[in-house]
């Protein structure tokens, strides 16, 4: 008897490596035959390797490009073609729109159109116009839409109005979280060595460098006098135009950006608190994370992040834009060690308790077999 086929498509294959570590191994250990296109930015290989599933590049731009992108979409049509799929999941802005058409066009039986998050929040005028538009066809092409947090199902709802019901599985999230393998006391240490001294704070940020995830107001809470004794350390890629009281902390030794790392767990577990003022997001894996590694959060409070925090209990939010407000809520926990340890500690077991992978794997499964939703909500 011939497997059912399970095909996932993403813009990028950084997607696949981060946002769906686990998901395709798990969905072929339950007898699915799984396959997966996503653009090759030097990742599939070893995706392809550690999943256990075949792996195909396919170039998509994540702007919109008309010409670009009728040329993917003429050759997603063939690679669907090719695999002819019984089941197909899409997310990510540009995978999703040609991912739909494409499916619809070749009427493959289930087609899973996963949001992950909601890039019009923020545009306006013709822009905005186009990505809401994007959305609808996305959506309604689907037989099936699935968001990863209640607040994107909320405002989806809203904004797009589309035609079916959105589920939330579980608690919400697109893959659930993972602990890494071992808490080592000795490399902790060595990163706070290397970054802060004594009597100080490590403020840690883990994203884009970009206005988007707020870092801007980041930098300009850290630079008022009260915070003088906090250190921020950022890990991720810079993304246009540093505001000027970025090389201000630096010169000061008290920012150290770090491009890149394999292991953002270790540095969240090593530092005393994760600030992320994010101006929009779906459901925001970089607070889950830190509060799994019993570190406590501090953030806006914008769609997709309210979902992933216990404000008040597991972390501070506060009105977006608002940089006193993300002054004071960050010097709340830098003058309070017993409050960052409280806080710490009901993070990590709340994380444990409502985000396991296979929790979402499982309503993932349901949801590609047709079956109705046991854990989770429809909107």
């Amino acid at each position: 008897m011939r497997r059912a086929r399970l095909l996932y498509v993403v813009t990028s294959d950084i997607s696949l490596d981060v946002l769906l570590h686990g998901q395709l191994a798990h969905m072929r250990d339950l007898g699915w035959q799984v396959a997966a296109i996503a653009d090759d930015g030097g990742r599939l290989s070893q995706v392809a390797e550690r999943e256990g599933v075949a792996i195909q590049g396919l170039s998509m731009a994540r702007e919109i490009s008309p010409v670009r992108d009728l040329d993917s979409l003429a050759r997603l049509l063939r690679r669907l073609r090719e695999l002819r799929p019984d089941v197909v999941n899409y997310g990510t802005p540009k995978a999703s729109l040609l991912t739909s058409i494409a499916a619809w066009t070749l009427r493959v039986p289930r087609r899973v159109y996963v949001i992950r998050g909601l890039r019009y929040e923020g545009t306006t005028g013709r822009r905005r116009a186009v990505l809401l538009q994007a959305e609808r066809i996305a959506s309604g092409l689907a037989t099936d839409v699935v968001a990863v947090s209640e607040s994107v199902a909320r405002a989806y709802r809203r904004d797009v109005r589309p035609r079916r019901p959105i589920v939330v599985i579980g608690r919400g999230s697109s893959n659930g979280v993972r602990p890494r393998d071992v808490q080592n006391a000795a490399e902790m240490a060595d990163i706070r060595s290397r970054y802060i001294g004594a009597g100080q704070t490590m403020v840690l940020f883990v994203g884009r460098h970009h206005p988007d995830k707020g870092f801007d107001d980041l930098v300009a809470a850290l630079a008022r006098p009260e915070l003088d004794s906090s250190v921020l350390v950022s890990v991720g890629p810079v993304e246009g135009e540093l505001p000027a009281s970025a090389q201000v902390l630096a010169e000061g030794q008290r920012w150290h950006h770090v491009p890149w790392s394999d292991d953002a767990q270790l540095f969240m577990a090593a530092a005393d608190l994760l600030v992320l003022p994010t101006r929009r997001e779906g459901f925001s894996n970089v607070l889950v994370e830190s509060q799994l590694m019993g570190t406590p959060v501090v953030a806006y409070d914008v769609t997709g992040t309210g979902d992933a925090v216990r404000a008040g209990a597991t972390g501070l939010l506060t009105p977006q834009g608002d940089v006193l407000a993300l002054a004071t809520a960050i010097r709340s926990l830098v003058d309070d060690p017993s409050l960052r340890h409280q806080m710490g500690a009901a993070g990590r077991e709340w994380v444990m308790a409502e985000f396991s992978p296979r929790r979402v794997w499982s309503g993932l499964d349901r949801v590609y077999r047709g079956e109705p939703l046991e854990d989770g909500s429809v909107w």
